[in-house]
């Protein structure tokens, strides 16, 4: 079967993968996310995130060194001080050298750094009363020049506090209105004696500990869903005061002197993205617009400071005061943020010039990237012809839209809309971006989809509301080869052209849980349904997303799956066809590198070769670890390359382009990265692997209706126990050939034909692992 001569083809790329080279493309500096930032009482500044990035500035932020850890490595995920030595949450890399996913059950621990050796100790924390303290979630830290804090949940909730810098604890005995199923948030200042906390679930309730929580004063407080994100949503002013930002308009709340919450005058229109007080009392905010405000009062009187400074913009994460005018701010995007004149003047010294948007097309040298500019929002074009060092703005005037679809380096098309949903533009451009004109337009049809195939860069094809446009000649002349009547609740969702003999392949599925795979002949005169998922199937499968033709005449497809019993998890599920789509494997993706869950979204992207690379993420506090994962074999394993952190909602949307089987590019929100597979010098031809199930050919074939009879044979790589099944192109069952126990040595099976009437009939042979399908022909 053509499987064979494919699977001979990339056996390099079937060698194992711990050679794999990955190269930080683009940028080469550091540009990792912040999530905390500190000053010392001696005027130090400190600031942490993901990657093992852990800063430090003596100069009042103008230079900052990246401090040793040691044998450390660790996302950090917050930061505080007691004034002298600095204490952090943090989650430690699996494996040393890189960042890796987190533990599935362990996935934060507690490090203090010493100041004045410059060292990192990790810190054993126990709970009283507890034998087994080695699956607990720390939740939320805060320190003092006294005591150190630390809030934990897992099977049980408490607060733990350490009076020697965290080498011994003892369980903090707080109000039993905090509830037993919440974690708490802890709120404190180094020159202060109180100890704030915040839990009770969705109706919070605030808890001032005095002299450490030796006595409680309990006051009610806002509903979870009103207060805002980030460290600083809560600020505490010391002797019982606080304030609490509200998620949706960004305003103060304070309780001033009382119990009563009232809303703190502030300029309007203006959204609090982020607020600190400093250790005399002083309260600043940025406005989410760029202003910068400061109240000497508790927020009874406002000074604007700068009313609107659109560098500033998205400081969402952490303030901080250091000296007696000087303000320290990092965002996510890893910047930080340096003022020495109460927030009149910034200055900043460590920054992201722009958000990768998208990685359009990149092999060797040569890239096309989509950015986006952080703070004015806008998108532009930019290539790179010396492999990232360096980067050129495609000037786009002529070209009315951003949704752009190099098919070679120099040949690109660009798909925009004029008049809202009216006219269709098709643009090309030969000349990398530098000039485009206009190849296709259409007055009467709305976009939907768009492929362009690299196999041949003079074939596209683009789906639109009226059917399937297709192009043999770059974009010179265009024909409809499909009419269909698609909207955007059907449509297909991804498109292949077959680089074996031109035919188009789509997947196709909508709101009522339809899900197919379309095929046409090599000359579009014929389309066919050449898979649709059984009921039973869809009610797992969420989209077939990806489908590719390989140049051998194979076919995969992946579709991604439904949540599992944990409601947070996703996977794979491939499918294959050796013979134009008239039989079908699918089974789902066997995690075969470690036992570890994955969780939130998965996706998949198909290379030229037929492996695939899978994409997973995972939240963890405000740490997102990104992991790709290799299959070598159409997807019946996979092995993980490659592992990254990053900020949740910014690296959502991730994207990989493949030029041949040894280079992947990877792209993130601040960073592209290139995967180099070992090189091939000894290939071993292979023969192929056994599927999970295999339904052969029914001897005779076509099956004669008169002989009375067929014989087939069915396969399963693993004892399991299956179900082989007739059915009619509907997907009506009509016949049970067998069912029992099926592994390796498979057996025969005697199929009754007499009573059939002439057509094409479907062969399913099913276990828990997955389904092969079959088409056969009865005739006279």
């Amino acid at each position: 079967m053509r499987f064979m001569v494919c699977f001979i083809l990339f056996a390099g790329f079937c060698c194992p993968l711990r050679g794999q080279h990955v190269e930080k493309v683009y940028p080469k500096g550091e540009n990792d996310p912040l999530f905390g930032v500190v000053a010392t009482l001696d005027g130090i500044l400190y600031s942490a995130g993901v990657n093992n990035t852990f800063l430090r500035s003596t100069d009042s932020g103008n230079t900052w060194e990246q401090l040793s850890t040691g044998e450390h490595r660790f996302h950090i995920a917050q930061l505080v001080t007691d004034g002298t030595d600095l204490y952090m949450i943090a989650t430690p890399y699996l494996h040393s050298g890189r960042p890796e996913v987190l533990p599935g059950e362990d996935p934060f621990a507690l490090y203090k750094y010493k100041t004045h050796s410059n060292t990192v100790l990790p810190l054993s924390v126990h709970i009283p009363e507890r034998t087994d303290s080695s699956k607990i979630i720390y939740y939320s830290l805060a320190a003092t020049s006294d005591a150190l804090y630390l809030s934990y949940s897992w099977d049980e909730r408490g607060i733990l506090v350490s009076k020697d810098s965290g080498t011994t604890w003892s369980k903090l005995v707080t109000p039993d209105s905090l509830g037993e199923r919440y974690s708490c948030q802890l709120y404190t200042k180094p020159d202060a004696n109180d100890i704030v906390v915040v839990g009770g679930g969705m109706e919070k309730i605030y808890a001032i500990g005095r002299n450490g929580g030796e006595s409680w004063e309990q006051i009610a407080g806002p509903l979870a869903e009103s207060i805002g994100l980030g460290r600083s949503a809560i600020l505490y002013l010391g002797e019982g005061r606080f304030l609490v930002r509200e998620r949706d308009t960004g305003a103060l709340l304070t309780n001033g002197q009382s119990a009563e919450w009232s809303v703190v005058s502030y300029p309007p229109m203006e959204r609090i993205a982020a607020c600190a007080v400093s250790p005399s009392g002083t309260i600043v905010f940025c406005s989410d617009k760029g202003g910068i405000f400061s109240s000497e009062d508790d927020g009874a009187t406002w000074t604007t400071i700068h009313p609107d400074f659109k560098t500033l913009y998205r400081l969402e994460y952490d303030l901080g005061f250091f000296g007696s005018n000087g303000i320290v701010a990092v965002n996510s995007m890893g910047e930080i943020y340096i003022t020495n004149d109460m927030g009149v003047s910034w200055d900043i010294p460590r920054k992201t010039p722009f958000v990768v948007s998208s990685l359009l097309r990149a092999e060797n040298d040569n890239a096309v990237i989509s950015v986006m500019d952080w703070k004015t929002r806008e998108i532009a074009i930019y290539k790179t012809t010396d492999g990232f060092a360096s980067f050129d703005l495609v000037l786009v005037d002529d070209f009315p839209g951003y949704s752009i679809r190099p098919a070679s380096t120099r040949l690109w098309y660009g798909l925009a809309r004029r008049g809202g949903d009216s006219d269709t533009l098709i643009y090309r451009s030969e000349d990398a971006g530098e000039s485009w004109h206009a190849v296709y337009v259409d007055t009467d049809a709305r976009l939907l989809n768009a492929k362009v195939e690299t196999y041949d860069s003079e074939r596209a094809a683009v789906a639109m509301t009226k059917g399937l446009l297709y192009t043999s000649d770059g974009g010179s002349t265009w024909s409809w080869i499909q009419r269909a009547e698609w909207s955007a609740n059907y449509e297909p969702v991804d498109i292949g052209i077959s680089p074996y003999d031109g035919a188009i392949w789509y997947t196709l599925h909508d709101s009522t849980g339809t899900y197919k795979v379309v095929r046409s002949s090599p000359d579009f005169r014929e389309w066919h349904v050449v898979l649709e998922l059984s009921k039973e199937e869809r009610q797992r499968v969420y989209h077939i997303s990806r489908i590719r033709p390989l140049n051998t005449g194979e076919v995969l497809a992946v579709a991604v799956l439904k949540f599992a019993s944990n409601a947070r998890e996703k996977n794979i599920l491939t499918m294959y066809s050796d013979d134009n789509g008239d039989s079908w494997q699918s089974y789902e993706m066997i995690r075969s590198s470690d036992d570890r869950e994955t969780k939130k979204d998965a996706g998949a992207t198909i290379l030229a070769n037929g492996g695939i690379i899978t994409e997973y993420y995972v939240n963890r506090s405000k740490i997102q670890i990104l992991s790709l994962y290799a299959s070598t074999n159409y997807g019946r394993t996979d092995t993980l390359v490659f592992e990254t952190s990053s900020v949740p909602g910014v690296d959502k949307a991730i994207a990989m382009y493949s030029d041949d089987a040894i280079s992947v590019y990877y792209k993130q929100a601040l960073s592209i990265h290139r995967i180099d597979f070992p090189e091939v010098t000894d290939v071993i031809p292979l023969t192929s692997p056994p599927l999970p199930l295999s339904v052969g050919s029914p001897y005779p074939h076509p099956v004669s209706k008169d002989a009375g009879s067929a014989t087939l044979f069915i396969q399963s790589d693993k004892i399991a126990e299956v179900n082989m099944t007739v059915h009619n192109l509907a997907g009506r069952g009509l016949k049970v050939l067998y069912t029992g126990e099926l592994g390796a040595d498979g057996r025969y099976v005697t199929w009754d034909t007499g009573g059939l009437a002439p057509g094409t009939y479907l062969l399913q042979l099913a276990s828990k692992k997955g389904v092969c399908r079959r088409k056969v022909v009865v005739v006279e």
